[in-house]
């Protein structure tokens, strides 16, 4: 597409997100949406009110890898709350991943994974456990050394 300098221009585009902010489930800030948009590479994102509707520019090939990127955000951020905030673990939380496509039985590998490292590290940092000193220094120090 061109503008009228003759200059190429990202299609606009309006992404409908089922499930997100409706009836008080699934909130996601609107804030929170517009960073997810633009760190998948969209520009001029902006939402419609607090519905889940969200307009912007993006090149064909970055819409096309967008809806797996947003479910993979979803994905990072369940495994964040089962590992730091699992009290805080709802249905809306289950429901918003079977919303991106993932089933039941992704939804227990992605917790139990996430439960399992945040409960192994805890216990390393519990009793001061390191691993082993060439792998502690991987990527610490720079290569050659």
């Amino acid at each position: 597409m061109m503008n009228d300098r003759g200059a190429k221009t990202a299609a606009k585009h309006v992404a409908l997100l089922r499930g997100i902010n409706v009836g008080g489930k699934n909130m996601l800030p609107m804030k929170e949406l517009v960073g997810l948009f633009t760190a998948a590479g969209c520009g001029e994102v902006a939402t419609y009110i607090q519905s889940g509707n969200v307009v912007f520019r993006a090149e064909d090939n970055v819409v096309a890898g967008l809806g797996a990127g947003i479910a993979k955000q979803v994905e990072a951020q369940f495994a964040l709350k089962v590992a730091l905030k699992s009290v805080e673990l709802g249905e809306d939380d289950y429901q918003e991943l079977l919303g991106q496509g993932f089933s039941a039985e992704d939804i227990w590998d992605i917790g139990a994974i996430a439960a399992f490292f945040a409960l192994s590290n805890r216990m390393a940092n519990l009793i001061a456990m390191r691993p082993n000193d060439e792998f502690y220094l991987l990527g610490r120090l720079p290569k050659g050394t």
